[in-house]
């Protein structure tokens, strides 16, 4: 039993209930949230399967037993499922909630599209599978990354809500500003001066210092030299990840356009076939 952070005497109640029972054992940790706790009993324990089941829910009496007999019979199995029914206060069937397919075999797209196990007490997994792909997903994890965007001095914020901000602060307040811009090397004194981290990706810079028009006129070079004259689909993918995400010295637009013009101009350089493409 994994007691995450109680504060009230459950801890204590088990301890008490490991004296007299050897199979039960205690461990205790700061608060973490459910998936963690999980994780933290999955790894501690040592049997084959991992069985959940939520405080809520019952298990039929055969339920154990068929699912890991269904285990035991496809040994490259990771999980097994049963569907689930709804019942009232004294245990009779009110609603049966099961699904009209049978799924077998490699199941990972139809469980993508959606969740045909449907509850989380319906699965019985091998303990090796579930170590496998890490456990329960933390959202406590996912959380922390999310909030990357709203933090003023977080990364996630520097490359994609920062340049937003500048744009509609600066760029948007000024109608030449709009359309050509502020001047090469602006941008680096208007970044010094904000409140927060702003990452300098290719188009950002483009747009702030030479405006839409120069925007549009770098962009359009752009897609010529990456669908009509790129040699490598891969290194087309390259100068495109680097146009939207990546900044610094190396990504000014000037060394943007040198590098596609060398791409354009390189003699192994030969037209992409569009006809009948728009």
């Amino acid at each position: 039993m994994v007691d995450d952070g109680s504060t009230d005497k459950t801890a204590d109640l088990v301890a008490s209930m490991a004296v007299r029972n050897g199979c039960i054992r205690l461990i205790c940790q700061e608060n973490a949230g459910v998936p963690a706790a999980c994780n933290r009993g999955i790894a501690e324990s040592d049997g084959v399967y991992i069985a959940p089941l939520d405080a809520d829910d019952l298990w039929h009496r055969n339920n154990i037993r068929c699912q890991v007999a269904a285990l035991t019979a496809v040994p490259e199995a990771g999980f097994s499922y049963a569907w689930n029914s709804s019942i009232d206060e004294v245990g009779r069937i009110s609603t049966r909630e099961a699904s009209t397919e049978l799924y077998n075999g490699n199941c990972f797209a139809a469980l993508l599209i959606h969740n045909f196990v449907g509850n989380a007490s319906g699965a019985v997994m091998r303990r090796s599978a579930v170590l496998e792909v890490g456990g329960y997903l933390r959202a406590d994890i996912f959380i922390s990354r999310v909030a990357e965007f709203t933090f003023p001095q977080a990364s996630g914020f520097a490359r994609f809500i920062s340049p937003v901000w500048i744009l509609r602060d600066y760029v948007m307040e000024s109608t030449s500003g709009i359309l050509f811009g502020f001047g090469p090397g602006s941008l680096s004194e208007i970044v010094r001066s904000t409140g927060y981290l702003a990452h300098d990706p290719s188009w950002f810079k483009i747009t702030f210092e030479y405006g839409i028009l120069g925007f549009a006129i770098s962009f359009l070079f752009f897609l010529m030299v990456l669908f009509q004259r790129c040699p490598d689909r891969l290194l087309a993918a390259a100068l495109l990840y680097q146009f939207l995400f990546l900044g610094g010295y190396l990504h000014a637009a000037y060394i943007s356009f040198l590098i596609l013009t060398l791409v354009a101009l390189h003699p192994g350089c030969t037209p992409h076939n569009t006809e009948g493409s728009l």
